[in-house]
């Protein structure tokens, strides 16, 4: 509910930003003028809409750092504008310059106050109370993570203070006292999974796993969408099948691609290709976990890591459906084998294939440790068990701000 009020006053501060910059350019309320402008610039709100999505504009983090988030949102809204303008200018019959600086203008400085009313009613009002039973890690995390966030609309409060909804863990809370309650009951690992969208292993047992359902329509519909859309960005990266093996032929000679065994579904080991960014001796004293700064990785190498360039070629291992566009990263045979040991339940993820993006990759990142693999392990738990299609759309969607971050 929040989240859709939070896009409908964006929206009124683009028509508005629209309306009153034309009456700035004028002088006047003409409002045949403004209709001229309605479906061009609707079509402009569309993507203004997806970009502010892409890169996080709608999640609810402190007023604070709305302002270096929105930027690189911004500017990339203003150039698009200009495309549209221009390559479009005979379907629109409208070509702004003036009108588009008012309206800018106009739209930053409208949604930058929006935001700050916003902020501020949703940290001070409608705040439901919550109350915790117990102290245990999980529980100090989320309350830390509640006071530092209050536009997520939650105040933590005692048991005698009414609250609104309780979170306890079922080993050692009365909770069948409160069901006949006006309180919302949730269990710790469901209401930890609502607010950071990771499930907790240590708060799961075997039988969590008999919770997740097979969706076998939309895994054969998913292979479908994989198999076309590999195909097309395969073509569309045509350009890159050139330069990159050009580039990394130059600086440090062959081989251009790097296989690596990796596991995926059903624990079957197969091999990935990438374009090779380590050099040649990389591994010569066995696999190693990534490292921060890796001396290891070409000056070509940088580049295409940063850019996730050097995972292009994984687009013929989703051709071939031993991955998928988005699913857990698949792992190397000998971190799973230590994986397996440290961490419960690691050899469950193998239940889905794994993939170039996914949940854990545009939440975290890379792993380096054993313990920066759990914590991934626990996105790949939310995706195993909310997987669908929406959210393989929305996946890909962050993965493409997290792409332009990265300039």
């Amino acid at each position: 509910m929040k989240r859709a009020i939070l896009i409908l006053g964006d929206i009124f501060c683009f028509y508005f930003s629209l309306f009153f910059g034309l009456f700035l350019r004028h002088f006047k309320v003409d409002f045949n003028l403004f209709y001229s402008h309605l479906f061009p610039f609707s079509v402009l709100l569309f993507f203004f809409l997806l970009i502010f999505y892409i890169f996080d504009l709608y999640q609810f983090f402190p007023q604070k750092e709305f302002l270096s988030k929105a930027f690189l949102p911004f500017l990339i809204c203003f150039f698009i504008s200009l495309f549209l303008f221009y390559f479009f200018y005979p379907i629109f019959k409208i070509s702004p310059k003036t009108n588009l600086f008012l309206f800018f203008s106009i739209f930053i400085s409208l949604l930058f106050f929006w935001r700050k009313i916003f902020y501020f009613i949703f940290s001070k009002a409608f705040l439901k109370k919550v109350f915790f039973a117990g102290n245990n890690k999980e529980i100090q995390q989320l309350k830390f993570f509640l006071q530092e966030n209050p536009a997520l609309g939650f105040q933590i409060c005692e048991i005698d203070e009414n609250p609104e909804i309780i979170v306890f863990d079922k080993k050692s809370f009365p909770w069948k006292d409160y069901l006949k309650k006006d309180v919302l009951l949730f269990t710790l690992d469901e209401f930890y999974e609502k607010i950071f969208k990771r499930i907790p292993v240590n708060l799961i047992s075997e039988e969590w796993f008999l919770k997740v359902k097979k969706k076998n329509l939309e895994d054969k519909l998913k292979r479908i969408f994989d198999f076309v859309l590999s195909l097309v960005l395969i073509i569309l990266f045509f350009p890159f099948w050139i330069l990159i093996p050009l580039l990394i032929f130059f600086e440090d000679g062959r081989p251009i691609f790097y296989l690596q065994d990796r596991v995926g579904k059903d624990n079957k080991v197969f091999k990935l290709i990438k374009f090779r960014s380590m050099r040649k001796d990389a591994e010569e004293k066995g696999p190693q976990w990534a490292k921060l700064k890796d001396e290891r990785v070409t000056k070509v190498g940088k580049i295409l890591r940063k850019l996730h360039l050097d995972e292009i070629p994984q687009l013929f291992n989703v051709l071939k459906g031993e991955i998928s566009l988005v699913g857990p990263r698949a792992e190397r045979p000998e971190f799973v084998q230590i994986l397996n040991e440290k961490i419960p339940y690691y050899e469950l993820r193998h239940i889905i294939k794994p993939g170039i993006t996914g949940w854990a990759q545009i939440n975290f990142g890379y792993a380096r440790s054993v313990e920066d693999s759990l914590t991934k392990f626990e996105y790949d738990l939310y995706y195993i068990k909310n997987r669908s299609l929406f959210l393989d759309f929305k996946i890909i969607l962050k993965t493409l701000g997290i792409w332009f971050k990265q300039f």
